[in-house]
């Protein structure tokens, strides 16, 4: 069971996987919301750990700092522990931050900070780690040109959620800690692990198409050389496939994909991205 406090981990505790093992993450200062997919599993697990609350608490930079270290931690120790196992993801996906006005958005600066505490806990464990905005998502799961979410869009996520994946329901991930605010779980987030899971060459129930592999991708088309979407940005060595034929070969046989250096160059320009094709493989 995970605990309310936890061993920093190393790069050392963790094992790289056999086949493909996939994470989707949307961060909330009140929680982070998380789904996990494997290969050769279709179930999907839907978790949540909650921050610790700040009612009634300092909210210096410190004493904000300790909660966030809390709360990565957690989910850290969450996501890495497979039958009592420390495993290395082989990608994460992390809902882009999205804000809007101070005023309308007063925990954004909190959320944000959050947000970049959760990565960099990533990257020091050396997990692969995607940013993908959440109407990207959407349009990912329903098709459409995506754009401003609302109220409705969550709705017919959520809906689409349920066809695709029925009976999956969020748990807490420490039933002792996590109960209180487990209805503040996003749903929205076992499509984001879907969509890390079709990255990865793993069959979900979501069926892969060229439109979903372009959109997923950020590209107009297989043979675009430029992102038609900047906004998404996935590793050097773990972007998803351009096209159906190539995301066939990676079900197949993912070790390729899996061998692939998982980080990104340190003096990687926007050219490689642009022209690394794996499939031609």
């Amino acid at each position: 069971m995970v605990t309310s406090t936890v061993t920093k981990l190393s790069k050392t505790d963790l094992t790289n996987p056999t086949a493909p093992y996939v994470v989707g993450l949307d961060i909330t200062t009140s929680g982070i919301s998380v789904a996990r997919l494997a290969a050769g599993n279709p179930r999907v697990r839907a978790e949540w750990v909650s921050a610790p609350s700040s009612a009634g608490k300092s909210h210096t930079v410190s004493s904000m700092l300790h909660r966030h270290t809390t709360v990565t931690r957690r989910v850290i120790d969450t996501i890495t522990s497979i039958q009592g196992k420390r495993v290395r993801p082989s990608l994460v996906v992390m809902v882009k931050p999205h804000y809007k006005p101070i005023n309308q958005d007063p925990s954004a600066v909190r959320r944000i900070g959050l947000w970049f505490q959760m990565a960099a806990e990533l990257d020091r464990l050396g997990i692969a780690t995607a940013e993908v905005p959440i109407y990207v998502i959407s349009r990912w799961l329903m098709g459409g040109s995506g754009g401003r979410m609302s109220t409705s869009t969550f709705s017919q996520i959520g809906d689409a959620i349920s066809a695709h994946f029925p009976g999956v329901v969020a748990r807490p991930a420490d039933p002792e800690v996590d109960t209180s605010s487990l209805s503040s779980y996003r749903m929205t987030t076992v499509a984001v692990a879907a969509a890390a899971a079709m990255a990865a060459g793993v069959e979900t129930p979501v069926p892969v198409t060229q439109e979903r592999l372009n959109t997923l991708s950020g590209y107009a088309d297989p043979d675009a050389r430029h992102k038609s979407d900047g906004s998404i940005n996935f590793p050097f060595g773990r972007k998803p496939p351009r096209s159906v034929d190539v995301w066939t070969k990676r079900n197949a046989d993912p070790a390729l994909w899996l061998a692939k250096r998982n980080d990104d160059p340190a003096m990687a320009t926007a050219e490689d991205e642009d022209s690394d094709q794996e499939g031609a493989a």
